[in-house]
This record gives structure tokens, sequence and C-alpha cells, in this order.
């Protein structure tokens, strides 16, 4: 019941956080500030939620860290929309963001393949090889602390990838929405929905990509988890 109470709390507050960012007038907050606070609000519930759900002490904690990951996102595509003078330039920009991540994400996933590959070989060398107990244990460490490390940079590229998707998919929702209108040129009304169908390919291929390395954490994690 007390977690219900303190749930109900956040609830109250992220709700108010909402609110204060949609109202206009003097002293509102940016259009940055605003998708902050609601991204804020929005994770507080989801956050609260998880704690509630996972009981005692989390609910305020799943609260914080929800509204702290929610905020972050929310600054990104405040800070990104206010680049943009309309919803041609976004979808061209948001477009163009999108492939390159991907082309740097599938870089980075073929570097990472061959670099699991490698450990793996030092492994297997160094199991196979004819040398004392010792000697072969800190070989292993070696490796285990050089695959650590890897394995950390790897999941901090997936939090940052994960959260590139969700601002990616929301920034073409809102600018999918902003070109519903029908057009009185059917040519430009055309290019609108290719370029509509070609956004969400590229995210599609983003994904992707981002399905391959979280294989490779867990990959790397295995590995590391084997010595």
């Amino acid at each position: 019941m007390k977690n219900l109470m303190i749930f109900c709390s956040s609830l109250v507050i992220s709700t108010t956080l909402v609110s204060c960012a949609s109202t206009g007038g003097a002293g509102a907050p940016s259009k940055t500030q605003a998708f902050a606070l609601q991204g804020c609000g929005a994770g507080a519930v989801a956050g609260g939620l998880l704690g509630l759900i996972s009981g005692s002490d989390k609910v305020l904690k799943g609260a914080a860290l929800g509204c702290g990951l929610g905020a972050i996102i929310g600054y990104s595509i405040g800070k990104r929309t206010q680049k943009y003078v309309d919803a041609e330039q976004a979808m061209d920009a948001e477009i163009a963001r999108n492939q390159q991540n991907t082309r740097e994400l599938k870089s980075y996933n073929g570097k990472l393949a061959q670099g699991i590959r490698t450990y793996q070989n030092k492994i297997d060398t160094i199991r196979a090889a004819k040398i004392d107990a010792s000697a072969k244990q800190t070989q292993l460490a070696n490796v285990k602390s050089t695959a650590q490390k890897q394995l950390n940079k790897a999941q901090t590229a997936l939090n940052s990838v994960n959260k590139e998707i969700v601002v990616a998919k929301k920034q073409q929702v809102t600018y999918t929405t902003k070109t519903v209108v029908v057009e009185a040129k059917p040519a430009k009304a055309k290019k609108r929905a290719n370029n509509n169908a070609k956004w969400k390919a590229e995210i599609a291929n983003l994904e992707k990509e981002k399905n391959i390395l979280n294989k490779h954490v867990k990959s790397l994690t295995a590995l590391s988890s084997s010595i």
C-alpha cells in the first residue's frame, strides 16, 4: 500500500511536469526544455511502475531513473527539432542521420565480430599450449581483461543506439503526422510519402544493426564468463 501511494505521488508530479511543459504563455519553457520535461514525466511513470512491481524501496529509484532517461531522450528530440525549418528538412536530415548511424554501427559490428573471433582463438591456443598452469592462467586473465574492456564499450554503444532509435522513431511519427495533410501538388505529396517510407526503412536498418550488436554483447559476455 505504501509503495502504491509513493507511485501515485510520482504520477501526480509527472503529470504536473507534462502540464507545465505543454502550457504556453510568459515564462513557458523552450521547445527543448518542454520535450525534456515531458520525457521526464513519462519516464518517471514508467520507472515508478517498474519499481512498484519490483517492490519496496525501488519505486522512487525507478521513478528517478525513468525521469532522468526520459529527460535525456526528450532533450535530444527538442534539440534536433529546433534546427528544422519544416517537415521536409526534418525528413532529409533525419534520414541522412539514420543512414550515417547505420554505416558506423555496421562498421563497428564488423570489427567487433573480428575481435570476438580473435579472443576465442587466443583462448583456445592458450588452453592447448603446453605451459604450466600459472602461466596459462596469467595469459587467460590478460585476454579476459581485454575482452571485458571491449564488452564495456559495446554495452555503452548498445545503450546509445537504443536511445537513438527511440528518438528516431518519435521524430518519424511527429513529422509523418505533420505531412498527412493532402498537398495541392500530387508530385510533392508523392515525394513526402516516399520519404516517409524511406525514413521508416532506414530506422529498420539501424534496428537490424542494433540487434547484431546485441548479439555481440551477449557473445562477449559469454566469452568473458568462460575464462
